[in-house]
């Protein structure tokens, strides 16, 4: 068995920052190289410049993010785990069959 629920969630509340995107080095004519941070909102593509001592910080709310989102899918991946076990027939018990009537044999047969 996998870890719990509450596990997740923990480790989900430690992350600090977050940063939707991608994080692009980019080299200039000039031979310089600067980093755009790109992402959506409101439905466009944004991009904004990222100035080179908050670089850092950037790059780890980005992988920050993406760690999010691997927990977020652990974690309904638990839920869904303990959804089905809870839905489990217990043994000797036979499954109820949703969605059909039974009918009454026509008249004369």
């Amino acid at each position: 068995m996998g870890r719990s629920r509450e596990d997740v969630l923990r480790e989900i509340r430690e992350i600090a920052t977050l940063e939707r995107g991608k994080l692009c080095e980019l080299h200039g004519t000039s031979g310089n190289t600067y980093h755009n941070l790109q992402f959506w909102s409101e439905g466009r593509n944004r991009c904004e410049y990222v100035v080179r001592e908050q670089v850092g910080i950037v790059r780890e709310a980005v992988e920050n993010y993406g760690r999010y989102r691997k927990l977020t899918e652990e974690y309904a991946e638990i839920v869904e785990r303990e959804t089905r076990e809870v839905r489990k027939v217990p043994d000797g018990e036979k499954k109820k069959r949703l969605g059909t009537k039974l009918r009454k044999p026509p008249p004369g047969k």
